[in-house]
């Protein structure tokens, strides 16, 4: 049962842990900044990044949510306070 929590708990870190690089990935300019004198091309291939980071970002989400799940769905109720 320790050994089972143990695991758990460094997947969690984990998925946290690659859910901040993704998102630290892609603070580092400003979209304005970015794509200022991009061409055509560049713009197109600026998106298939950004549909890929937001893949990534989706397969992260559902990581962690699945986890969740296993463990304490509770967490994931919403009450009105």
């Amino acid at each position: 049962q320790d050994m089972n929590e143990d695991l758990n708990a460094q997947l969690l870190t984990r998925c946290i842990n690659e859910g901040k690089t993704l998102v630290n990935d892609t603070k580092a300019k400003s979209l304005a900044t970015e794509l200022e004198h991009l061409t055509k091309e560049e713009l197109m291939a600026k998106l298939q990044e950004v549909e890929c980071v937001n893949i990534n970002l989706k397969s992260y989400v559902d990581k962690i949510i699945l986890t969740i799940l296993e463990k304490n769905p509770s967490i994931l109720e919403i009450t009105n306070r």
